[in-house]
């Protein structure tokens, strides 16, 4: 039996890495004879990522074996939170060096997997890269910029910090296999490194299924993630309030927003107060049951989608899993997911509004576009993602995964 170390700082949901992880960790010990182990700063919650993301780890034919880090690194890292320091990269980099130490002590794995962007592990066995955005890219991910960040020389030096805690040199070229989220991703990261990474999009959780007949879905659109600033919330509620103005009442579309609190408590004020001037017809859900959630997809016409420069996208493949028409920015992996339709990507809110009312006003458009999302509802499968991953693990290993 072969040994595999996958490694991901704290697993529970929600989240579209954590149910990437949760998802291969579920492929691994159901299809694999290997012992697959986890090193994490806290013990994984399997009840919660199974209720959330329709996974079986707690009932799987083996168990998973867990590695948690000293509680030390917590201690530090929520210190340095409570100053108002987000700290993800030092995190990262404090687990890295205590991964390098387990392996010290338990003896060498035979295959080392992050699905936390590039990691050194040491050794040298095989290793496999899940790139979502490259920790060290030249520029940071939208949404991770902070305001000391602004001052010449401070990112360059906290990723020096990070680099020398974590013992990071060159990557080992001849066993490492690295793959990312997106097309989008992928360049990131060929900036960031110089080689390329292969593109294995992510699970899309739940059962296929294209929802309700268009004719009896509701004309309402869904937005659904975090709430934070970079999802650009007000300004998809301002190009739907546009739309609506030029629209008769009746062709006019609701919005649900579903997601959870991912703000400070100023940004979160504004949202509610929006929402509040907006409540004849924005309707607001936090963290529903996925069983709910699916509900309101299903039964939905209509997604949207504000960020700029999103890595991937599970929201979008959410939407368009559940047949809904989903409309998303020119940037990131969003337009990859609805397979670059133009009807239904913008450059601008400009365009946004133009395009979305020009749908809305076209019913013959409506339900070409809603076809096309219910046949494009298995791309982004878990089926489909574990034995993309399962295959590439088999070939690092030089066999074939166990049915």
């Amino acid at each position: 039996m072969k040994r595999i170390l996958l490694v991901w700082p704290r697993l529970r949901p929600p989240g579209g890495g954590q149910g990437l992880t949760a998802w291969l960790i579920h492929g691994l010990l159901e299809n694999t004879p290997h012992s697959i182990e986890l090193a994490c700063l806290e013990k994984p919650d399997v009840e919660a990522l199974d209720t959330f993301f329709d996974t079986r780890l707690t009932s799987p034919r083996r168990s998973l074996v867990v590695h948690q880090a000293p509680a030390s690194i917590g201690f530090v890292i929520r210190g340095l939170c409570s100053l108002g320091l987000r700290c993800a990269a030092l995190e990262m980099a404090l687990l890295e060096r205590w991964v390098q130490a387990l392996t010290r002590r338990r003896g060498r794995f035979d295959l080392y997997v992050s699905t936390c962007n590039e990691w050194q592990f040491p050794g040298d066995a095989p290793a496999l890269w899940y790139i979502h955005y490259p920790r060290y890219h030249p520029e940071r991910g939208v949404g991770e910029l902070r305001w000391f960040h602004r001052f010449p020389g401070v990112l360059w030096m906290y990723r020096s910090l990070c680099r020398t805690l974590a013992g990071h040199g060159h990557p080992r070229m001849a066993s490492l296999t690295v793959l990312a989220n997106s097309k989008w991703t992928a360049q990131r990261f060929r900036e960031a490194h110089g080689f390329d990474a292969e593109v294995v999009h992510p699970p899309t959780p739940g059962e296929v299924s294209g929802g309700e007949r268009w004719q009896d879905r509701a004309n309402r659109f869904v937005m659904v993630g975090r709430l934070s600033p970079e999802k650009r919330i007000p300004e998809v509620v301002s190009i739907l309030e546009r739309v609506r103005r030029s629209l008769t009442p009746s062709r006019s579309p609701s919005l649900h927003i579903i997601g959870s609190w991912d703000s400070n408590a100023r940004f979160q004020r504004r949202l509610e107060d929006l929402f509040s001037h907006h409540r004849d017809w924005i309707r607001l859900s936090i963290d529903p049951p996925r069983q709910e959630l699916s509900r309101i997809l299903r039964t939905s016409r209509y997604g949207i989608h504000g960020m700029t420069d999103e890595h991937f996208g599970m929201a979008v493949a959410e939407m368009q899993r559940a047949g809904c028409v989903a409309f998303v920015p020119s940037t990131g992996g969003p337009r990859e997911i609805v397979g670059d339709e133009p009807r239904q990507i913008y450059d601008s809110d400009d365009e946004a509004v133009e395009k979305i009312s020009s749908v809305l006003q076209d019913q013959r458009v409506q339900l070409e576009l809603a076809e096309r999302a219910v046949r494009r509802q298995d791309l982004f499968s878990t089926g489909r993602f574990v034995k993309e991953c399962l295959d590439r693990v088999a070939g690092l290993f030089q066999d074939k995964p166990q049915a």
